[in-house]
């Protein structure tokens, strides 16, 4: 009943492949700045583009994470009465969403640093543009 559809499933894997492709990509491109086959301005015309890329890509990973973790819990703590409103299943689902309430604040905060995490490597990445420019 609380199963992820085989289309959920599909869609995590996708963006699973697609984080862990970019991070590669990214690792790799630094490898070759590296070992100076790149220099600073051919790197960050490649390292620019993959991180904003990431930054999308864990953006709609976070985003549904959140959306998957707080629809199953809120589904298994509450049900619609015929009177349309919202009352708790069970004596123990009082205390199973306030813990949800709980882990989705801290899975919000993690989203949040990760993002700006990567944010700041994309300020890092125009710094070095203007840099170069300069």
């Amino acid at each position: 009943a609380h199963a992820l559809s085989k289309c959920t499933v599909y869609a995590v894997i996708i963006v699973i492949f697609a984080f862990i492709l970019l991070n590669q990509a990214i690792s790799f491109f630094w490898f070759l700045f590296v070992l100076d086959i790149l220099d600073w301005d051919s790197f960050n015309s490649i390292y620019q583009p993959l991180l904003w890329t990431k930054f999308s890509v864990d953006w709609i990973f976070n985003i549904g994470i959140i959306y998957l973790f707080c629809s199953k819990i809120y589904k298994i703590t509450l049900q619609k009465q015929r009177s349309k409103s919202m009352e708790f299943r069970s004596k123990h689902s009082v205390r199973l969403f306030q813990s949800m309430i709980r882990y989705f604040l801290l899975t919000f905060f993690t989203v949040l640093s990760t993002q700006l995490f990567t944010a700041s490597e994309i300020a890092v990445s125009a710094a070095i543009t203007h840099a170069i420019n300069t």
